[in-house]
């Protein structure tokens, strides 16, 4: 054994066929949503009720003209602002909220535009209409 004893120990043996590509790719996507699902879990409980339910109305509010419209969450932001958790506004809430809203089936998503809020420096945000359209 030498002083080096992480480079002693002997490499793990690869696995063979062809399914070790789609086995391994498989659980890490797998992984990687469950960690999704979590973090949208813990961002969502940081907002507020009060702040949970003006966001579901704001959503709505887009959701229910006749055509409903098309909105951002920079709409929603708009309308409703930032949660305010410690003293700092935070927007990783809001994406969780917009997502709880999908999977309520109150909207789906149609394409995507360039955020119009200065801190997001126009990188690509969803484009939402009500689902029952």
């Amino acid at each position: 054994m030498s002083e080096y004893a992480l480079f002693d120990a002997e490499p793990p043996k690869p696995r063979t066929g062809p399914e070790r590509h789609l086995l391994t790719s498989r659980g890490k996507v797998e992984a990687e949503r469950a960690a999704k699902v979590e973090g949208q879990r813990v961002a969502a409980t940081a907002a507020t009720t009060p702040y949970k339910d003006r966001f579901e109305n704001a959503v709505k509010y887009f959701t229910q003209g006749n055509p409903p419209a098309t909105f951002t969450v920079d709409d929603v932001i708009a309308m409703i602002g930032l949660p305010a958790f410690n003293g700092k506004n935070t927007s990783n809430a809001v994406g969780a909220l917009m997502a709880q809203m999908a999977k309520k089936g109150l909207i789906r998503p149609v394409g995507w535009q360039e955020s119009t809020r200065k801190g997001n420096h126009a990188r690509p945000v969803r484009v939402w209409i009500g689902a029952k359209t």
